[in-house]
């Protein structure tokens, strides 16, 4: 499913930006031209990044942020899945707090009482173009017009060498913790983002790759 973020940071522009940039390479990602996509827009209201990140890896990176920051990040996330019979689109709206702390704001449940049952009124009934179009619904919250706007291209990490373990590895990134254990016998590893866990069994193999990579 199609899924994107904007993340809003108050205040001076340029120490948002640079924590941004910070954070992803302490995350492992690499300024190389890669396909991570990042739009940054900036104005009198602060700063607002733009990227294609799964909703908990976005707050993973908002709790990151307001850390690192001792600010509060506002987090939008949009996330779209579509079938032949109906459009379907999940908006969230979090403040992440310095001190580890979320709270809810409206936008989510606004935006989705004004177009949710019928989805296609935001993109013209184009559902491929209902990502882009919910995302700049999300930068007029945080960051209307005037702003000035550039683009970043980012590498994330290397494959670990399929999709599952690259999904996990994505997972630990952005997230608070994570434990290499042992369940029932079994080899697992339990990531915990904001108060919630996952746990997903590993073979031997899975195991090694996964440990080599993240320590």
């Amino acid at each position: 499913m199609p899924s994107g973020a904007v993340l809003h940071v108050g205040g001076s522009t340029e120490p948002a930006i640079e924590a941004f940039g910070l954070t992803l390479t302490g995350l492992g990602y690499s300024r190389t031209g890669g396909d991570l996509d990042v739009q940054i827009r900036t104005s009198e209201r602060g700063t607002a990044v733009v990227v294609a990140l799964k909703k908990e890896a976005a707050l993973g990176l908002g709790r990151k942020l307001a850390t690192m920051m001792r600010r509060r990040v506002r987090v939008l996330t949009v996330c779209v899945d579509h079938d032949p019979e109906r459009l379907e689109c999940v908006l969230d709206d979090r403040v992440m707090m310095p001190d580890g702390a979320a709270t809810t704001g409206r936008w989510g449940e606004e935006t989705t009482g004004l177009y949710g049952d019928n989805w296609g009124l935001v993109c013209d009934d184009k559902p491929h173009f209902a990502l882009a179009a919910l995302l700049e619904v999300a930068l007029e919250e945080v960051s209307p017009a005037p702003c000035s706007v550039r683009h970043e291209h980012w590498s994330p990490p290397p494959s670990l060498g399929s999709a599952r373990l690259d999904g996990l590895a994505e997972q630990r990134r952005f997230a608070d913790r994570v434990d290499f254990t042992n369940i029932g016998g079994r080899a697992c590893v339990r990531i915990a983002t904001g108060g919630a866990s996952v746990t997903a069994f590993l073979e031997a193999e899975e195991l090694e790759v996964l440990r080599a990579a993240l320590g």
